[in-house]
């Protein structure tokens, strides 16, 4: 700022002296030259009188002094000409180049003054919004503590995740899961009934869920309008995947007080239990309008939409609950899966990230990112993923079963061989790893174990007809055409048209291909 007022300071001073000037030369005139004295003039007895007519007529008729002048003067103002023009021109120009500078300095000072106007108004606006924000959070916490206060009010945790009841008040002791019965009078009967659902919530948290709605019945005979007593109830009996039964207590809950957004929200869960997934759908809407930033509720509604394949509709009501809160690693995963669904795995990769962001420990979601890197043919990064996973888990079959399909396309045969098996050890009746375990070790010549791995997923899935296809390839290149042709009847059985074109070239099915039994299967 300082620099910027000396600008303004030399401007004007520059502006000032060259009016100054311009003002003193308008003033001057040019010299007009003197006659020349002699120094040294002659004596002469001649008088003025006698010299008077030479001088003002020569012989020659000319008046040659006054000319000699007139000449001097032109020569001088001819020598001089181009310099005056240039002083008058410097003059003339520098005002208005001053003028030039004085208008910029106060342009440049001005688009400061706006950039820090504006600066200060998006100050102004963003402290605005934090305060909001700040404001906003902290009535939200007084409502809790109020409720916490005034009553034992409860939210359990989103039943597709069969969590526990949060913002619980601090729950007596249970003393036994069969609660005594109360002698009361009239006028304490609502804070005996605040007690047993106490006592049912404590109940809750220890699994022991029938204890808890014997619990929560007890506060019901004190108080029938108690709604908190019955939503709680029904998410014990959820937790029991008594779902009907949890779905007429919270129909209860809601009779009492229709605008019980948790009630809403833990109704839908049950329902999606039952696969009712558009009563759920509808359920989920009901507790999102009566609490605009209910995440829980936006998540699972979004879940539902998904479920129904509505993923585009999906998608927003995920993100809504990432608005509200976006450090929610399940929000993430399941946005992934659902952009997994509309083959969007670019996106669905950095969805998981993120999950995997906020929880690092999320075996789930490292597998889920490791199938969109197999959909992705970057299966070196597959394999990663499912080892982070079982790193976390060992025990998660999903993450070696997959962990040997990215080998298998890697052609590693035998180690995506070994993958298989331990999936199996975990999960042994699952006909997709014994499928794949069959066709691993057909690549590797090994074909009486892959025929063993193909009946075994035969016995779970016996309508599969890439299964019995598989079988006819092996029989055949065995030598057993009778077995063969069997299998092959079956497959064709199955889905002739899509396995038609592929049995007509296989090579596998060349020993067989000269029976006539094989062409008649082909052409039904």
């Amino acid at each position: 700022m300082k620099r910027r007022t000396g600008k303004v300071v030399v401007g004007l001073w520059l502006a000032s002296w060259c009016a100054g000037l311009a003002i003193a030369c308008s003033g001057v005139a040019l010299p007009t030259p003197a006659p020349a004295i002699a120094q040294n003039p002659p004596t002469s007895t001649t008088t003025g009188e006698d010299l008077e007519p030479f001088v003002r007529r020569p012989a020659d008729g000319r008046e040659p002094l006054r000319e000699l002048v007139r000449e001097e003067v032109d020569r001088a103002f001819t020598r001089n000409t181009n310099p005056i023009y240039a002083l008058l021109v410097a003059l003339a120009v520098l005002p208005a180049i001053a003028a030039i500078g004085v208008w910029r300095i106060f342009a440049d000072l001005h688009r400061q003054v706006e950039h820090y106007k504006a600066e200060i108004e998006s100050l102004k606006a963003d402290t605005l919004v934090q305060l909001q924000s700040a404001i906003r959070e902290g009535q939200q916490s007084l409502d809790r503590l109020e409720r916490a206060n005034d009553r034992p009010e409860t939210a359990p945790g989103s039943p597709l995740g069969k969590g526990t009841p949060t913002t619980l008040q601090s729950p007596q002791t249970a003393r036994s899961s069969t609660p005594e019965p109360l002698e009361v009078a009239e006028k304490d009967r609502e804070g005996t009934a605040m007690d047993w659902v106490k006592q049912g919530n404590q109940l809750f948290f220890e699994g022991r869920y029938e204890a808890a709605i014997a619990a929560y019945d007890r506060g019901i005979q004190l108080k029938g309008d108690y709604h908190q007593a019955w939503s709680n109830r029904g998410s014990a009996l959820f937790h029991l995947e008594q779902y009907e039964a949890a779905i007429a207590a919270y129909d209860e809950a809601l009779r009492i007080k229709p605008n019980y957004a948790e009630a809403w929200h833990n109704r839908g869960g049950a329902l999606m239990q039952l696969q009712r997934y558009l009563d759920a759908i509808a359920s989920y809407e009901r507790a999102t309008d009566l609490n605009k930033e209910y995440f829980e509720a936006w998540h699972d509604r979004g879940v539902a939409l998904a479920a129904v394949e509505q993923y585009e509709e999906a998608l927003i009501c995920i993100d809504r609950a990432l608005l509200f809160k976006p450090d929610y690693p399940q929000a993430w995963y399941d946005r992934g899966k659902t952009l997994a669904q509309l083959g969007r795995h670019d996106e669905a990769n950095f969805c998981y990230e993120q999950a995997i962001h906020y929880q690092a420990d999320y075996p789930e979601a490292w597998v889920e990112r490791g199938r969109a890197m197999v959909a992705l043919n970057r299966y070196e990064e597959a394999i990663e993923c499912y080892d982070k996973a079982v790193a976390i888990d060992p025990d998660a079959a999903e993450a070696w079963y997959l962990r040997g399909v990215a080998l298998t396309h890697l052609k590693r045969y035998e180690i995506a061989i070994r993958a298989y098996k331990q999936a199996l050890k975990l999960q042994e009746n699952d006909p997709r790893i014994w499928g794949d375990l069959g066709q691993a070790l057909v690549e590797t010549g090994v074909y009486p174990e892959a025929i063993a791995a193909y009946d075994r997923a035969l016995q779970q899935q016996p309508k599969a007809p890439h299964l019995h296809y598989a079988l006819a390839r092996l029989y055949a290149r065995q030598g057993n055409g009778a077995l063969a042709i069997d299998y092959l009847e079956r497959a064709m059985g199955l889905d002739r048209e899509g396995l038609r074109s592929l049995a007509t070239e296989d090579p596998f099915l060349e020993p067989i291909r000269q029976d006539e039994r094989f062409w008649e299967i082909l052409t039904g």
